[in-house]
């Protein structure tokens, strides 16, 4: 069961992780996409 815990925990670190490159990534794309207007 401890082991279960562990994957789900390191899986919800790596959904954050995830989400916060594609938060980043998001940002750069729209202020390249206004510098290019």
């Amino acid at each position: 069961f401890s082991k279960i815990s562990s994957i789900n925990n390191s899986l919800e670190q790596l959904a954050y992780k995830y989400g916060l490159v594609m938060k980043i990534a998001s940002l750069i794309i729209l202020k390249y996409k206004t510098k290019s207007l």
